[in-house]
């Protein structure tokens, strides 16, 4: 009996402390400049955002979280002079390996290597744009609701650094024009504490 209780205390030890540790991972990286490959964010009253991968713990059952960011750079195509795009990708699975939340990040930058550090956002198609898209619809940028602030610009390394903020609004494309957004101003989510470092191709 003793050694029953024994393995019980133990396993619910061991369990706390898989919590404890699967939840300090859930947090938001720290601003670093080096290329660290980090993308973060708090949504809807302080929900992290991060892109961090996480499995499944042996004694606890848990949900599996992969992530997949790539940063690219794009110079002289046919609608813009020159752009970079940030996307990063979320799905969190149960431990049967059924989708329980998916959701992605689309950051557009356009000219990102211009002398002005910060980047203003609005809703024309050859503007910079931030798309965030979760199970109940897609969430963008209006006019003056978002900005965002280069801190690092490594053209030789090719790292790029920064940290934005605002709000977004449930948006869909129109089906009569494929360059128009349709807005809908009452149902919008605040983007705060954003982060990232990233090495881009």
């Amino acid at each position: 009996m003793k050694i029953l209780k024994v393995i019980l205390i133990s396993a619910i030890f061991i369990t706390s402390c898989k919590k404890d540790t699967l939840s300090s991972y859930i947090s938001l990286p720290e601003q670093t400049v080096v290329g660290n490959n980090t993308f973060g964010f708090l949504y809807n009253n302080g929900i992290v955002w991060n892109n961090v991968r996480i499995k499944p713990g042996i004694l606890i059952n848990t949900l599996s979280i992969d992530t997949l960011m790539t940063c690219f750079y794009y110079k002289q195509t046919s609608y813009y002079k020159d752009f970079l795009g940030l996307f990063a990708s979320m799905q969190i699975m149960d431990n049967n390996f059924n989708y329980v939340q998916t959701s992605d990040v689309q950051i557009k930058l356009v000219s990102p290597f211009q002398p002005n550090n910060t980047f203003l956002f609005d809703t024309s198609v050859t503007s910079n744009k931030i798309l965030f898209s979760l199970k109940q619809g897609s969430y963008a940028n209006y006019i003056k609701t978002f900005n965002l602030t280069i801190i690092k610009r490594d053209t030789i390394n090719k790292i790029i650094s920064g940290y934005f903020n605002g709000t977004l609004f449930n948006s869909k494309t129109d089906s009569s024009n494929l360059n128009k957004i349709i807005f809908n101003l009452k149902d919008s989510l605040i983007i705060s504490d954003g982060r990232f470092d990233v090495k881009y191709y």
